[in-house]
């Protein structure tokens, strides 16, 4: 009776690239700045001690106009790098105002979609699933997120109609009066 010759895998793996460790590793992580191998305790920049990660620099400005991040290149003026941003043509004050609303209870930062959010009976303010219960958002204490300029809720799907709309561009209920729900026609 013979024993099969057990699997060498002298062969497979990679030594970590730090100096001091050089541990032979299965599934070693390569560094996306200097291109090395490492094991799993020198993955980070940081353990080790990564001389490329200067040329990863990721700062970026929030466009004040439109929300859009505008990626900062090392060294340059960031007005100078705005300044070209709105000029471009893409720069568009409507984009900011079309963001979904957010959430008012306090601390929530979930988005009020058409499936993900909730008009509570008692108070008429719009909140996401995790707050739609009494108990949950402080009913009575919170102010309705205002809605934007020139625009009117349906309250049957949600959608955020322009003023001059009669009528839901979605479901095709009826813009309410002052105070009143929509009705469907």
């Amino acid at each position: 009776f013979e024993l099969p010759a057990m699997a060498h895998f002298s062969d497979k793996g990679v030594h970590c690239a730090h100096e001091y460790c050089r541990m032979k590793d299965f599934l070693p992580f390569q560094c996306d700045a200097c291109k090395k191998q490492h094991c799993v305790s020198h993955a980070t920049y940081e353990s080790h001690g990564c001389t490329a990660v200067t040329t990863k620099d990721k700062r970026a400005i929030v466009c004040p106009i439109c929300g859009d991040s505008i990626k900062l290149p090392e060294g340059m003026d960031p007005n100078v790098i705005w300044q070209a941003h709105s000029r471009n043509g893409r720069c568009n004050a409507e984009k900011l105002q079309a963001k979904k609303r957010k959430c008012p209870v306090q601390g929530c930062k979930e988005k009020l979609t058409t499936s993900g959010s909730i008009v509570c009976a008692k108070c008429k303010v719009r909140v996401c699933m995790k707050h739609r219960y009494v108990e949950a958002h402080q009913c009575g204490t919170l102010k309705p997120t205002p809605l934007p300029d020139g625009q009117w809720e349906c309250s049957q799907c949600t959608l955020l109609n322009p003023s001059a709309s009669a009528s839901c561009g979605a479901c095709r209920a009826a813009k309410p009066s002052e105070g009143g729900g929509c009705v469907v026609q």
